[in-house]
């Protein structure tokens, strides 16, 4: 009862201190971000992905076919990760991103054949960062933290909305909020943020009110494990 999110490989990682196990991702968000990277976790009353290990799947087989019947507030979900991985680490994947709004804002259902191959090119272009990435750095000591973007933010958003504020949405807020305190902090120019904001206005995320959380923010952002001293 007192969990309140399972990962499905989490019990691979416990059962017999670990199994064998395969990722068929059916979501966008899992496609190009979740299935790859071998963290497993589940969300504790106190904060999002509190208990958990590390632990890499054997495969992970991606079928962009599964995301026909995805509904729109799931694939905008993951369309978040995607310029996430866009903004920390690839600009010709953020032009990409800007090339095709136009397709990008439609839901899956209305998709035409030829609208699948950028799809696919989208998820193949994500993989290849998130990859490339956790190779270089698997247990988030130094270089991974840098896909967390928007997420420092964006757990406190869904732990206060009881888990009801999608985990993409979320991420995309707390992206909004990160650059503003960047920008604040002089460590990303203006424009950068204006760039940033102005494309998930285009998609219509990280729209997510937050008026009043600031002290839930602090509190929950010092549990953080990247959190370092009083930050």
């Amino acid at each position: 009862g007192d969990v309140r999110q399972r990962d499905e490989s989490e019990p691979a990682a416990v059962f017999m201190r670990g199994i064998p196990y395969v990722q068929i991702p059916t979501t966008l968000l899992a496609m190009i971000d979740s299935s790859i990277g071998g963290k497993v976790a589940v969300d504790l009353p106190s904060g999002k992905n509190m208990a958990g290990a590390f632990w890499q799947p054997r495969k992970v087989y991606v079928d962009p076919s599964l995301l026909s019947s995805l509904p729109g507030k799931q694939w905008k979900s993951g369309l978040a990760e995607g310029l996430k991985c866009a903004a920390v680490f690839d600009r010709v994947l953020w032009d990409f991103f800007e090339k095709h709004i136009g397709l990008l804002k439609k839901e899956p259902k209305n998709f035409l054949s030829s609208d699948w191959s950028v799809v696919e090119e989208m998820i193949e272009r994500c993989l290849k960062i998130k990859a490339t990435i956790v190779m270089k750095d698997e247990k988030e000591s130094d270089l991974r933290q840098i896909i967390n973007y928007g997420h420092t933010f964006g757990h406190v958003i869904e732990l206060m909305s009881d888990f009801n504020v999608a985990h993409g949405e979320a991420v995309a807020t707390g992206m909004r909020m990160a650059a503003a305190a960047s920008v604040k902090l002089k460590f990303m120019p203006l424009l950068e943020m204006k760039k940033q904001n102005d494309l998930l206005d285009r998609l219509g995320l990280g729209k997510t009110k937050t008026k009043g959380l600031i002290k839930d923010f602090i509190a929950h952002m010092k549990k953080d494990k990247k959190s370092k001293g009083d930050l």
